[in-house]
């Protein structure tokens, strides 16, 4: 694997999409914050594909999902770095290694705000399930996660099936 070892410099977008993963795991973790003391002390830990609560456990599995948050993203975005050893679709020549990278770098930040997203809005629904305000994630959830994942996919493969 001799690809191109190239900087690939950030746009103003590509800043705003590797902060704001972050900055949506802080206020996951500022929610929960906020709302732990009135927690009962035991919440849902699990949801079904109905989005109804299945399993429940300590409050203090609250804390999980931010935490998985925070390495994922976080591991995306360190990732992004590193464009020359993903995996592409086509062969990385010098010609099209800065377009192709770039889309590759795209995606994962794009990735990263789509499961920061997904995970906070699983805390928000755990806390207000835990509290009575909710009474689950919705039906909709699972399949709205699914498609926002498989959008963001099938877009990159296209992009980068256009740019050889």
């Amino acid at each position: 694997m001799n690809r191109p070892k190239i900087h690939i410099p950030k746009t103003p977008l590509d800043h705003l999409l590797e902060a704001l993963p972050f900055l949506l795991v802080a206020l996951q973790f500022i929610f929960i914050i906020h709302h732990y003391a009135d927690l009962p002390d035991s919440m849902p830990r699990h949801f079904n594909g109905s989005g109804q609560p299945d399993a429940y456990g300590d409050k203090s599995t609250l804390w999980f999902p931010p935490i998985i948050n925070l390495i994922l993203v976080a591991g995306m975005i360190y990732l992004a770095r590193f464009p020359h050893i993903l995996n592409y679709l086509t062969e990385i020549t010098e010609q099209n290694a800065a377009t192709q990278y770039r889309l590759a770098q795209r995606m994962l930040r794009f990735m990263a705000v789509l499961i920061a997203g997904l995970f906070g809005y699983i805390t928000v629904s755990t806390v207000y399930t835990g509290i009575g305000k909710w009474d689950g994630t919705g039906r909709w959830f699972l399949g709205v996660f699914f498609i926002s994942i498989f959008a963001l996919l099938i877009t990159y493969v296209i992009k980068a099936s256009k740019e050889k």
